[in-house]
């Protein structure tokens, strides 16, 4: 499967491999997991939206994404207690990819 990344996807990326690049290497090996297996052991799918979303834990950040046929859309990646996270998900989703 294809893995396509938010524009706020990537400007977080951006910044934790330039601040934290230990943690944005562990982050890189599960977005290459996910091209094999979208619904890996430890992915949640996302309460209360229609559609394919899904929340996996990469120690502290949070992923949040979508399952297509097509591939997986990486909408958000941020801390894991952050609920500016959930709330840029709400967000980007009124915005069109």
């Amino acid at each position: 499967m294809k893995i396509e990344l938010s524009p706020a996807a990537l400007k977080f990326a951006g910044k934790l491999k330039r601040g934290n690049p230990r943690d944005m290497h562990a982050i890189t090996r599960r977005l290459s997991q996910l091209e094999d297996d979208p619904k890996p052991p430890g992915a949640r799918k996302m309460a209360g939206y229609d559609g394919e979303y899904w929340r996996i834990t990469v120690g502290d950040y949070r992923l949040i994404y979508a399952v297509a046929e097509t591939g997986v859309y990486i909408w958000t990646i941020a801390r894991r207690n952050d609920l500016r996270a959930y709330r840029e998900f709400k967000r980007s989703l009124k915005q069109p990819r």
